[in-house]
């Protein structure tokens, strides 16, 4: 939106609110306190009671102005949604788009229509977010696809919209195009002359050549306790021939066995992206192969050929995981192998670089 549209709108919702003032009464005032009421039992999960007072406001604004309120319409919709149906949900975020007065501004609509406190511009946009992360879900990426593409065109700072476009990109087998996509987000974000980092050519990457393997794994917080490091550790013990130690990353070593050795956990870098901070210098890793494997991996059979590996650069590719169905052509960090400590720590320097703004438009690791 340049300046001059953003004054127009502006201006349109000042004199909007001024006429829904003039017409302003108790039973509207009312009405838009039980919607504020309704939300307030939606977070709180009792879903019929956030049902029964969203309809109440609904009906006495459409009563007293004789006009929807989209507002009212996407809460229904996201209550729908919390409740996992699906259908209901996806009928009203439709209602939403559709009936919104932004919906088509080629029409003559009454200024009254854009009162932001009953159809806000930012319930129109968040209709085709919503949707979009809805109809991924239920299997309809085309159609999403074309909901979340209107949701940045409609706002192209939203950064919830950009990263659902990444991520529907991949899903329809658009691996490059989303990257590109999402790089170009970033790099026009930050400015000051920042560009995309170079990719890391593993093909061409020298292997520094070891015997000695360094197995790693990360626990931080409280959802994987000690006992999936130790069963790991030991089930490494008993399927691997191969000399190797074993690394736990850890904001708390307590009760691991002792032959496991422990780091620090860098602090700053929780879920996904503390496997970032893997590849820099700070853990001072014994010398030796590198091989990450996330904690909730169980070993069922001899390991020594995956631990024989002897390229620069390894991690699992999504195609044949059952619950990575959706990331086509995607990659799966739960095993990470790299054997150039130097030229791959570039991978925590550069994130580390601009964190503030890669991680707006990128939410997991193996993106």
């Amino acid at each position: 939106m340049n300046f001059y549209s953003e004054f127009k709108h502006n201006m349109r919702l000042a004199k909007a609110d001024q006429e829904f003032k003039k017409k302003s009464n108790e039973s509207l005032i009312k009405a838009l306190e039980e919607n504020k009421f309704a939300c307030f039992t939606l977070k709180a999960e009792k879903f019929d009671m956030a049902l029964k007072h969203f309809e109440g406001s609904l009906q006495t604004i459409q009563e007293q102005l004789q006009i929807q309120s989209t507002n009212i319409l996407m809460n229904i919709a996201n209550c729908y949604a919390q409740q996992k149906q699906h259908q209901k949900a996806v009928e009203y975020y439709k209602q939403v788009i559709t009936l919104s007065p932004y919906y088509d501004e080629s029409q003559k609509i009454p200024i009254l229509h854009f009162c932001p406190k009953i159809n806000s511009f930012e319930a129109f946009v968040d209709a085709h977010t919503n949707l979009a992360c809805l109809l991924t879900n239920l299997d309809k990426p085309d159609e999403a696809y074309e909901y979340c593409l209107k949701a940045i065109q409609l706002q192209p700072n939203n950064f919830e919209a950009q990263i659902n476009f990444g991520d529907l990109l991949r899903q329809l087998g658009r691996q490059k195009e989303a990257i590109d996509h999402t790089w170009k987000q970033i790099v026009q974000i930050t400015g000051q002359g920042y560009q995309e980092p170079q990719k890391i050519d593993v093909k061409t990457t020298p292997v520094q050549k070891n015997e000695l393997v360094n197995v790693i794994c990360m626990k931080w917080g409280t959802k994987y306790g000690p006992d999936y490091v130790n069963k790991l550790y030991n089930g490494f013990k008993r399927y691997c021939t191969r000399q190797f130690n074993f690394i736990c990353v850890t904001d708390n070593p307590d009760n691991l066995q002792p032959e496991i050795i422990t780091r620090e956990l860098k602090q700053g870098w929780t879920g996904w992206w503390g496997k970032a901070t893997l590849f820099m210098d700070y853990y001072d890793y014994p010398p030796g192969k590198l091989f990450f494997i996330d904690l909730d991996m169980i070993l069922t059979g001899n390991v020594d050929e995956i631990m024989d590996y002897n390229g620069a650069f390894g991690i699992l590719k999504t195609d044949e995981i059952a619950c990575e169905k959706q990331n086509k052509n995607g990659y799966n960090s739960s095993i990470v192998i790299w054997n150039n400590r130097y030229i791959f720590k570039r991978i925590f320097t550069e994130l580390d670089a601009n964190w503030k703004n890669i991680q707006k438009f990128i939410v997991r690791f193996d993106f």
